[in-house]
């Protein structure tokens, strides 16, 4: 982490991206089922459908990924599509009352979007040497895990589902701060950079 602050700059996205995620299952069932006014089972259902949807978002956004770019599928198909869905699952719900059909749609652009961090796990080992890449991945690993901790200890400093404005705008705004981190997190090996075009565009060429 100390000899490449891009292992600590993904470390940090990665830790964003699943954070909010672990804060919802804290209060999204208060704010769905006591306050838009779902039954359990009801909520339950949306719960299912929505993280069904994101399974296999996570087999496109590999493909997508490996044409459009890993980082840039990041930072727009994962942190900017996060942060307008994460608004979404709260606003809407609050306009339109207990509509399924609506609130899945909305709540499935929050979970599409964090199928689209999918491709750090490949940028990050990609940006050190051969010889760090384990531990590049531990320390990704270890984001990933500790965003468990984050997300219900965020969701608690902040007042819980009583105060879901500024959990929901948190979320929005370190959604926005790691689309901006992603920003250096570059390297020659990720398919959307101008070194990796060059090099594939020169291989077509010899051959």
């Amino acid at each position: 982490m100390w000899r490449d602050r891009r292992v600590a700059a993904g470390a940090f996205v990665r830790l964003v991206n699943t954070a909010p995620n672990f804060a919802l299952f804290v209060v999204a069932p208060l704010f769905f089922i006591d306050r838009i006014g779902f039954s359990q089972s009801t909520y339950l259902v949306i719960v299912t459908v929505v993280y069904t949807a994101n399974i296999f978002a996570n087999l496109m956004f590999g493909i997508v990924g490996d044409r459009f770019g890993w980082r840039r599928t990041v930072t727009w198909f994962g942190c900017a599509t996060c942060a307008v869905g994460v608004l979404l699952l709260y606003y809407v719900p609050l306009w339109v009352g207990p509509n399924v059909i609506v609130v899945v749609a909305c709540w499935a652009v929050f979970g599409i979007g964090l199928a689209g961090f999918v491709p750090l796990t490949a940028l990050v080992p990609s940006m050190v040497s051969r010889e760090d890449r384990g531990s590049a991945l531990a320390v990704y690993t270890l984001a990933a895990g500790l965003s468990a901790f984050v997300g219900p200890a965020l969701a608690g400093l902040l007042g819980g589902a009583a105060h879901m404005p500024v959990l929901i705008w948190t979320f929005a705004g370190l959604y926005v701060a790691a689309a901006a981190v992603t920003y250096v997190l570059r390297t020659p090996s990720d398919p959307g950079s101008a070194d990796h075009v060059a090099e594939v565009d020169r291989a077509h060429v010899d051959l």
